[in-house]
């Protein structure tokens, strides 16, 4: 091997046109519809983010909150691609998950 033929290949690598920028959390949290919202968190879930329980915490407060708004889940499960009995899954915890607070000693 060269010397430096090793960053080098990093350095191609890195600029590849297959190489997509993949959103934060902290985006999808600002998306400002509920149901977009939590379409864009689940399909993120299933494309190896690397903050996959943050994705799922926004996906469940956003459905939650589409839900309080009167959205049907039937039509949140069609839009997410899953069955109906699957957003109440989902949205089981309680209480509002995103942004997860730092703990505290």
């Amino acid at each position: 091997m060269w010397p430096g033929s090793g960053h080098l290949a990093v350095a191609a690598r890195a600029r590849s046109p297959h190489d997509v920028r993949v959103p934060t959390c902290e985006e999808i949290a600002s998306i400002e519809d509920s149901v977009d919202r939590a379409a864009r968190a689940n399909d993120l879930i299933w494309r190896n983010h690397p903050r996959p329980t943050q994705l799922r915490q926004l996906r469940a407060d956003a459905l939650r909150t589409a839900l309080s708004e009167g959205r049907d889940a039937a039509e949140l499960a069609d839009r997410l691609g899953v069955k109906a009995g699957d957003i109440a899954w989902m949205t089981s915890q309680e209480k509002p998950t995103w942004p997860v607070l730092p703990a505290t000693r």
